[in-house]
């Protein structure tokens, strides 16, 4: 990532919030969870949080810093003018990310390792927030989600058998206060897509059976279609750490995109496998995800939005997953510097795996490598029917000789082997044109291993 200084950034936060003074125009709504009740007429001068210099990697950075910065000073006019023209908007970032979700994420907790002090102090500012603009829904979602996210933090990220007896106690008293809160949120005139996103994380703390959780995705739904956190929601809650079993959730991301369909289908998968793919060692969605599916939603989506170095970094990170090191190095290149820590979580390991993609893609790409792969490929039935029929389990190694047309001039065998004389028939076999003339190979075969693979 391009270093910033500190002292750069802050000429960069402040330039954003001194130019942030509002004038809210917003047309009231009636009461109810309803598309018409958002915020539909916004007029506001203040300046969007963003910078034009800056990569969507770097722009989100940007945007969470300068929203915090505006909690901190307590502005709280300008924080409603800047989330109602998100919400109204519905502006995002490059890669798709909506303003309004990022917005909320900066302010759902203290900044970095939080103690109870910071917590104290944090839910005082959204408290005040509240109190000072009793009619703001965007107050009243922010404590929300800040109420979710200090459950968590009494709970903890491990499995449940690691949580406390006060851990659960404080877990189930933060979220209560989160979903009351909630309640409270609902009553106003004005509404907000992401009300519906927190309290699906109240579903998912309180344990909702799956008709109730499906009822409470559905209207999220049918509140804002383009809201893609109701789907990765929806989604983590189908998780077998969770309330699914395995495979539920990656079906959930089939079934949604086909029924979307199309452009949209593809890009909704991509969005959903954004979730489910976590940056950890472990790759079990990676094996019921289709990686060719994921590629097609990024590429329609960059279509559709312009280059997103978010959405590469995530690419080049599932490309190291998959193995894929020619989609990996095509990624890398893309990304130059800009990696992005929410993906990597280090620098360390983002250089390896650069190092990896360009040099394994180098081979693979290499004109005599790929010859090579064509053969195996080609002659494996072959190959395999001998070892089947010839009654020797001995390995040996199979050296075939091309010449500049692709043409099998020659054969031979180390050792000579039953299985190995009966792959004398290739001589004659055409691949494509080698690099250079003669072109010689050899292909390790072991029939022992090639007849147990047949009977699987």
């Amino acid at each position: 990532m391009p270093r910033t200084t500190s002292s750069g950034l802050s000429r960069r936060l402040r330039a954003v919030i001194s130019a942030a003074a509002c004038v809210l125009l917003c047309a009231h709504a009636a009461l109810g969870l309803s598309k018409a009740s958002v915020p539909k007429a916004v007029a506001c001068n203040s300046s969007d949080p963003t910078f034009d210099d800056a990569s969507d990697v770097q722009g989100v950075i940007y945007y969470k810093a300068a929203i915090q910065q505006l909690l901190v000073e307590q502005k709280f006019t300008q924080l409603d003018c800047i989330a109602d023209a998100a919400r109204s908007s519905k502006s995002r970032f490059a890669g798709d990310r909506w303003k309004l979700n990022v917005l909320y994420w900066a302010i759902s907790a203290p900044q970095g390792h939080a103690t109870e002090e910071d917590w104290t102090t944090h839910l005082g500012s959204l408290k005040r927030w509240v109190s000072a603009k009793p009619e703001s829904i965007t107050a009243r979602v922010a404590l929300a989600d800040a109420y979710t996210a200090y459950a968590w933090d009494a709970r903890g990220k491990e499995t449940s058998d690691t949580v406390t007896q006060n851990g659960w106690k404080l877990f189930g008293e933060r979220i209560q206060k989160a979903k009351e809160t909630l309640v409270q949120a609902s009553k106003l005139k004005n509404k907000c897509q992401h009300w519906y996103s927190v309290m699906q994380t109240v579903a998912l703390a309180e344990g909702w059976d799956l008709a109730r959780a499906t009822r409470l995705f559905d209207e999220a739904v049918a509140f804002e279609p383009e809201y893609y956190y109701y789907y990765r929601n929806h989604a983590n809650y189908l998780k077998p750490q969770w309330y699914g079993e395995e495979g539920d959730a990656e079906k959930f991301a089939e079934q949604a995109a086909d029924r979307a369909g199309g452009r949209k289908g593809d890009i909704l998968y991509f969005q959903i496998a954004n979730e489910l793919i976590c940056r950890c060692s472990s790759d079990s969605a990676l094996k019921l995800m289709s990686w060719p599916r994921i590629q097609k939603g990024a590429d329609e989506l960059e279509k559709q939005n312009g280059p997103s170095l978010t959405n590469l970094n995530f690419l080049a990170y599932v490309a190291i997953k998959e193995s894929d090191s020619v989609v990996a190095r095509r990624m890398f290149s893309r990304i130059g510097e800009d990696w992005d820590k929410d993906t990597w979580r280090t620098r360390a390991y983002f250089d390896s795996s650069r190092t990896w993609a360009t040099a394994r893609a180098a081979y693979e790409q290499d004109p005599g490598h790929l010859v090579i792969m064509e053969a195996r490929e080609k002659f494996a039935p072959v190959i395999q029917q001998c070892a089947q029929t010839g009654g020797d389990m001995t390995k040996f190694g199979l050296m075939l000789r091309l010449q500049k047309d692709g043409l099998v001039d020659s054969v031979s065998l180390q050792p000579e082997t039953k299985v190995g004389l009966c792959l004398m028939k290739l001589k004659g076999e055409t691949v494509s044109p080698p690099p250079t003339s003669p072109f010689l190979f050899w292909i390790a075969v072991d029939p022992a291993e090639l007849i147990r693979a047949s009977a699987k």
